[in-house]
């Protein structure tokens, strides 16, 4: 049976922060990944991937990217380690650098998923950004060990720096 764990407790654990080159210090998000999460990808038409592992790492300055976003829908999923179920009524998403030019070409939706049965989905709306980074997420209403996020455009968007499938709670 899978226990819900408190996020404060996942970032201590987990988040690894620090140094000035990322978005780690910017309080935007908290990750969920790291430990034996696994990260899965699954790139549009013309589309890649790079550093994909780094998205789900616990680490809120490293990152990874998409580029060739071309016809299509390219996503990047995160399942977390096994035990981690991330409580409903948080925000699921992503943290992006808000200063790519492709972004506002982008439409992004986030889907949550429990033990691989999707628990939420949604167009991810900014929630919150600072120092051109940028945290993209959906409300809750399920428990959830999975964050997905979905890039889909008509056109070429270039690239994107994706830094980490996390959550944020703004309920204070």
């Amino acid at each position: 049976m899978k226990r819900q764990i408190l996020i404060g407790c996942c970032v201590a654990l987990l988040a690894g922060c620090g140094g000035n080159d990322g978005p780690g210090d910017s309080g935007l998000c908290q990750p969920i990944g790291g430990g034996g999460g696994t990260v899965t990808t699954s790139p549009g038409t013309g589309a890649s991937f790079s550093n994909a592992d780094k998205v789900f790492d616990g680490d809120l300055n490293s990152s990874g990217s998409v580029s060739g976003l071309g016809l299509g829908n390219s996503s990047i999923q995160g399942t977390a380690q096994s035990g981690v179920v991330v409580a409903q009524g948080l925000v699921a998403g992503i943290l992006i650098d808000r200063d790519a030019q492709s972004f506002d070409n982008l439409h992004l939706t986030i889907t949550t998923f429990l033990d691989g049965v999707q628990a939420d989905t949604g167009l991810a709306v900014s929630t919150s950004s600072r120092d051109g980074f940028g945290f993209f997420g959906i409300m809750t209403t399920q428990p959830y060990d999975a964050i997905r996020a979905t890039f889909t455009t008509g056109q070429n968007a270039g690239s994107v720096t994706l830094y980490e499938l996390c959550v944020a709670d703004f309920s204070s």
